[in-house]
């Protein structure tokens, strides 16, 4: 071989180490950027990336707000505590998919500690990983400590650990409700970490029920909370509704802030109506950030009349009751207000009655019973009735708007969505939707089944996005009436 063949050889050979070192350097802290040239090399003809290659780096990048979700979690707690001690446990899905999640957790755990340390708050955290290698369930537990040396060195090692697969939440859960040895006097949240459903390995008939129940009950008689950063399912909402926590999704699209829920129909339909009203109540509690006029504004058609029974009312008042005890206990100067609205049969006009604030509990629970006419019309209420609010500027305007059906698209073609999300813009507003499921709606064809795009129901989605609300799917609303 020529000295030229030789010296070609130690070059290459060079940069082979080189590679090794860097890529095994890089993933001490779990980023390895080397295979972004490799993607650059196997690109298409045209550019594009391949479609495994597209999913794969959608994959890695899904969880980029979760630091700053985190974050909010961990000044929640900083303004909940009383005594100025908190007990926070992770509990962290150990599974493939979650290494990206657990670096950013790693990388995190010091701005947590950063926030409770500024309010000179005696903290110590705990964690629990759960998942399964080779089918057997692996639970492993960490005990309360105030070293973060000690726990990143544990979530370093959790991520090394990349053969596993997603395990068992909720007996996770369980466990470590269990076993932890939480302080009576400090306030004490659980965050649990995953991406995929909560699941039992307990077999039992109506396992996975009688298992949020028992975590349920455990947390009630220890005053523990539960927050998750995880995916929309009945179970993780559960969990945290029913125990005063928080959820928000660990993926997203980077345009959405701290929600409450991922699209999820279904899931979301399984919540109790007082859920979601006090779901409602805490992210105006977490948001809105001066005095606010909360006007409600509801459906007082007479299909509304026809599937809303006296039970759904008491639910519907039971939840504004716990509404307003939310706002009371976080110190929030709010004022109720209502808007009622119906279209007149035939002519398809849009009639809205304004309540002005100030409306106490009571007043607002009497217009919701009130009686039923017309038809509905949700787009002509909003750009009738909004602009008569005129909320004064020192207050924020938050619309919660509650019905759980569709109207006709005869009515609806009176106004656009676009005009009726630029109105509520144009007034400053939050807007907060307990609406209806477009599982199930009727379309414009008067067939039901498939997913409706009535004007009505992509803005009740769209205006909550856009104005920093939420939206929860009216229990037991499937959008048939």
């Amino acid at each position: 071989m020529t000295r030229e063949g030789h010296m070609l050889n130690y070059d290459a050979l060079m940069k082979r180490i080189t590679v090794v070192i860097m890529a095994t350097f890089l993933s001490i802290d779990g980023i390895v950027d080397l295979e972004a040239s490799a993607q650059n090399r196997r690109r298409g003809r045209d550019g594009t990336m391949p479609l495994q290659q597209r999913k794969d780096t959608l994959k890695a990048d899904i969880t980029k707000d979760l630091p700053q979700n985190l974050l909010n979690f961990a000044r929640l707690m900083s303004d909940q505590t009383e005594n100025r001690m908190v007990d926070l446990v992770f509990v962290i899905d150990g599974g493939r998919g979650m290494l990206n999640a657990i670096a950013q957790i790693q990388r995190t755990l010091v701005d947590v500690a950063n926030v409770f340390e500024e309010e000179l708050i005696d903290y110590r955290i705990a964690a629990t990983s759960y998942g399964r290698t080779v089918g057997e369930p692996r639970i492993a537990t960490r005990s309360f400590e105030t070293d973060l040396a000690g726990i990143q060195s544990w979530l370093r090692e959790l991520r090394m650990s990349r053969n596993s697969e997603t395990g068992y939440g909720l007996d996770a859960i369980l466990q470590t409700l269990k076993e932890t040895g939480f302080r009576s006097e400090a306030l004490k949240h659980l965050i649990v970490f995953t991406d995929s459903r909560l699941q039992t390995a307990w077999a039992a008939e109506k396992a996975k029920d009688k298992m949020l129940k028992e975590i349920v009950d455990l947390c009630k008689k220890a005053d523990i909370h539960i927050n998750i950063i995880g995916v929309s399912e009945s179970a993780q909402i559960q969990l945290t509704a029913r125990t005063g926590g928080e959820f928000c999704a660990i993926s997203g699209d980077g345009n959405e802030r701290i929600k409450f829920l991922k699209p999820g129909d279904i899931d979301k339909s399984m919540l109790k109506i007082e859920g979601v009203f006090k779901l409602t109540a805490q992210h105006i509690v977490q948001t809105v950030k001066k005095s606010t006029d909360v006007i409600f504004m509801f459906d007082s058609s007479l299909r509304m009349a026809a599937k809303v029974d006296k039970t759904k009312v008491a639910k519907i008042c039971h939840g504004i009751e716990d509404m307003a005890d939310i706002l009371n206990k976080a110190g929030i100067d709010y004022r109720f207000g209502a808007i009622r609205y119906w279209a007149a049969i035939g002519s398809g006009e849009s009639v809205v009655t304004l309540t002005r604030p100030p409306l106490n509990t009571d007043q607002v629970k009497r217009l919701f019973r009130a009686s039923k006419q017309g038809e509905r019309n949700l787009l002509g209420a909003v750009v009738k009735g909004i602009p008569k609010l005129n909320t004064p500027a020192h207050r924020q305007l938050v619309l919660v708007i509650v019905t759980d059906g569709s109207p006709t698209f005869r009515l609806e073609k009176e106004h656009t969505v676009d005009q009726a999300i630029d109105v509520c813009r144009r007034a400053g507003a939050q807007v907060n939707v307990i609406g209806q499921s477009s599982m199930g709606a009727r379309s414009y064809s008067g067939r039901f089944g498939g997913r409706a795009t009535l004007p009505s129901i992509e803005f009740q989605k769209r205006v909550a996005k856009i104005t920093n609300g939420v939206f929860f799917v009216m229990p037991g609303s499937l959008g048939r009436h």
